[in-house]
């Protein structure tokens, strides 16, 4: 298993392997049936190719190989049974949320059930991100927001490549990776322009069809149909780093009250609900922009060049790209700056 301290080190769990690996890693599922059963019939001879797959944890389906074995299948049955009644426990009617509840409850502190209307707006949005916030955009968002941030970022981007110019303890190779990291980095904010041309909206989610007869299950079974096919058609797809979706590979949604960067697209991303009050508005002066989405943004910007970050080039490919001296000089920093604020200390407590 690769250790805590490891995980965000991408070379320790970016293994490539091919798909006939699984039969040697896992020989109790039989793999070319099962991702055959689920992958849409256009996927098939992708699938019966053996193309090359990434296996976060070798390990651990060697160790879950010879855990499974050496268990009770009535044990193993009861655990599938469970994570699938988990999955779908909204769904199952009153009685079994009253479960999960009283479930939640002492494994989590949650002490009542989401009113209904909130579970429903939270699922939706999860389920058609686009479709989501095509609506919330339209009738709750300040278009001009959009090209105030898009001018905030492009400044602090400058700032930020003339800090990079300056600085003393990179070698002009890594510093000319860095600049042209930092010239990549993608601006994805608010929302991708096309959710607001129905037709072309309409055009993203072609193959999913939902009628008013359909009982609440069925959408979301065809939901879920539609977004397992759309995502084995990314994988015959050249990367399009311009496509607004999440660090997860998910779509992006307009509506949430997030921003964050993604490393494997080298993209910052702030949804359309994050700008606003206190923290942001159009006709704010611009010092209290700076001051509050600014700090963010500069947060994210650093992500790309982070102990995480530095790890990938600057279109988000695997690649060592920093000289070893450099690393050590910007480790030893690092390092200054942590045993700086550690000292820190708020009464009893360190601040860091």
């Amino acid at each position: 298993m690769v250790k805590e301290e490891d995980r965000r080190n991408y070379t320790k769990i970016h293994n490539l392997r091919h798909l006939s690996d699984m039969y040697k890693l896992m020989p109790l599922i039989d793999w070319s049936r099962f991702f055959l059963a689920f992958a849409p019939p256009a996927s098939h001879e992708y699938l019966r190719s053996d193309p090359e797959i990434l296996i976060a944890e070798v390990d651990y389906l060697r160790r879950i190989s010879k855990l499974l074995q050496s268990t009770d299948p009535r044990i193993v049955t009861n655990y599938v049974f469970m994570r699938f009644s988990s999955k779908w426990e909204g769904e199952m009617g009153e009685k079994y949320e009253d479960i999960k509840q009283e479930l939640d409850k002492v494994v989590f502190g949650q002490q009542q059930k989401l009113p209904r209307w909130k579970y429903c707006t939270q699922h939706t949005m999860k389920q058609m991100e686009y479709a989501t916030s095509a609506i919330y955009v339209k009738n709750a968002f300040d278009q001009a927001s959009k090209n105030v941030t898009l001018e905030l970022l492009d400044d602090l981007l400058g700032i930020f490549r003339d800090m990079l110019s300056t600085s003393d303890w990179m070698d002009d190779q890594t510093r000319a990776a860095a600049l042209e990291k930092a010239n990549q980095m993608l601006p994805l904010i608010a929302y991708p322009d096309f959710i607001l041309d129905d037709e072309m909206l309409d055009q993203y989610y072609d193959g999913l069809e939902v009628y008013e007869n359909d009982s609440y299950s069925e959408m979301l079974e065809k939901v879920e149909r539609w977004r397992i096919d759309s995502y084995f058609k990314r994988l015959t797809r050249p990367v399009d780093r311009s496509e607004f979706r999440t660090f997860d590979g998910t779509d992006f949604s307009s509506a949430v009250v997030n921003a964050y960067y993604t490393w494997p697209t080298n993209a910052i991303s702030v949804p359309a609900a994050y700008l606003q009050a206190p923290h942001f508005h159009q006709t704010f002066p611009r010092s209290l922009n700076y001051g509050g989405l600014g700090t963010v943004l500069g947060h994210e910007i650093t992500h790309g060049f982070d102990n995480q970050g530095s790890q990938l080039d600057a279109v988000g490919n695997l690649r060592e790209w920093w000289d070893a001296d450099v690393k050590k000089k910007f480790e030893d920093r690092a390092q200054c700056m942590i045993s700086q604020y550690g000292n820190i200390k708020v009464g009893r407590v360190h601040s860091n």
